[in-house]
């Protein structure tokens, strides 16, 4: 069975895509900000994990979009201004920051664990050592 990609790999295989034509993009003549929106391909998301593109737009659509809406940002557009599957690539950023130092948090959590699992075994193997050194 394929690994399905979490959160996380699937907003930085979107914001490692994307993030350089955004950037790209000047502001409007007029003086006007750029639209926040950029479109992606989802197809071709999917291809980098090896899964169904309906995999991929759902967890956009369904999870992350109602997950991390609010009042009136949206993270994901089916079509906005034209475009088709838009993501708010700034608020993206935002996320993925967040997620990021959320990864980072749990790895060091599980690495200090680790750690400590390893010192007790080293510990009671040093005692029961000890012990039979002694009777012996």
């Amino acid at each position: 069975m394929k690994n399905i990609p979490t959160d996380i790999e699937i907003l930085e295989a979107i914001f490692e895509k994307y993030y350089p034509a955004f950037l790209e993009l000047s502001p409007l003549e007029t003086g006007e900000r750029r639209s926040p929106f950029f479109p992606i391909d989802i197809r071709q998301i999917a291809e980098g994990f090896d899964v169904d593109p309906d995999i991929v737009f759902a967890r956009l659509y369904y999870h992350l979009e109602n997950k991390y809406k609010y009042d009136k940002v949206s993270l994901f557009q089916l079509q906005i201004g034209g475009k088709q599957n838009a993501v708010h690539l700034p608020y993206l950023s935002s996320i993925l920051a967040d997620l990021r130092v959320e990864d980072k948090r749990h790895r060091w959590s599980l690495i200090l664990s680790l750690i400590s699992v390893v010192v007790a075994a080293l510990s009671f193997l040093l005692s029961t050592v000890s012990v039979i050194i002694a009777k012996s």
